[in-house]
């Protein structure tokens, strides 16, 4: 299988076509001006993970956002918070028109001392401050930083369009990005966003099947008694940073280990029709 641009393979100066390392079908992988992540069709429905507890598929009609895996259902903040666009399974979560507090939240209980978080996103545009794809607030208060310090875990998109992951854990917090904005995701398509973490490996990121970026362990996680939140931090009306990600949101999936980079792999090319 070959890395393609809008359809046509990359090839060396001369040479055959770029082999894709994440053994995507021909025309499935798009890597556009820098190498920028994404994929040119859209992905189909992603099995569920292995060691998931609780799956957001957020095509739902209702205030209520069912957790079809687990027990731990969110629910809107208010009442702007639904706002549905097309997307290839019909409805899912648009993002950029959610205000502070308006968001889907929720399953604070829900805090594994390992875990794997993954996430189906497709960024519109690249935005200041730090953009919440999905993550655990440590508590529900007001808060107004610009970037998620008050995550237990947390992924999210950089100003640049740098995807990130961070955690604060007993010794304190650690982060993780690409370098260099080469390794943003694109706009208008759909990546796949992983953040793994556990005390002994440290905390992980994977974007499209691959890694991204690793970090030391900090510790067991903080996780706090505050509501997972996605595509928005819920901190209230009026707080100076509603971290607003402009783009859809699909399939959360949040798994009680660490996924191995295979089964992360293999995540992603179910999600894009390939792996059987």
């Amino acid at each position: 299988m070959a890395l393609s641009v809008n359809g046509e393979p990359i090839s060396g100066a001369g040479g055959p076509a770029i082999p894709d390392p994440t053994g995507a079908p021909d025309g499935q992988v798009v890597t556009t001006t820098g190498g920028a992540y994404g994929l040119a069709a859209p992905p189909t429905r992603s099995p569920v993970a292995p060691a998931c507890v609780s799956r957001w598929l957020l095509d739902d009609s209702t205030p209520t956002i069912v957790d079809s895996v687990g027990s731990d259902d969110l629910s809107y903040g208010g009442a702007a918070g639904k706002q549905g666009r097309p997307s290839p399974w019909g409805a899912c979560l648009y993002t950029g028109g959610l205000a502070a507090g308006h968001g889907p939240r929720g399953a604070a209980a829900l805090a594994p001392a390992a875990v794997t978080v993954l996430v189906w996103v497709k960024a519109f545009a690249y935005a200041s401050p730090d953009q919440i794809l999905v993550g655990k607030r440590q508590n529900n208060a007001a808060w107004s930083g610009s970037s998620p310090t008050n995550m237990g875990i947390c992924a999210y998109c950089l100003p640049d369009g740098r995807v990130a992951g961070s955690v604060n854990g007993a010794g304190g917090g650690a982060y993780v990005a690409p370098t260099g904005t080469e390794k943003r995701i694109a706009l208008d398509v759909w990546c796949r966003v992983a953040v793994s973490y556990d005390d002994t490996d440290g905390l992980r990121l994977y974007v499209d099947g691959q890694l991204a970026g690793s970090a030391a362990a900090v510790g067991a996680i903080t996780w706090g008694s505050g509501s997972w939140t996605i595509g928005v931090n819920n901190s209230g009306s009026g707080v100076a940073f509603s971290q607003v990600f402009d783009g859809f949101i699909r399939d959360v999936q949040v798994c009680d280990r660490v996924l191995t980079a295979a089964e992360i792999l293999r995540d992603y090319q179910q999600g894009i029709g390939y792996a059987p």
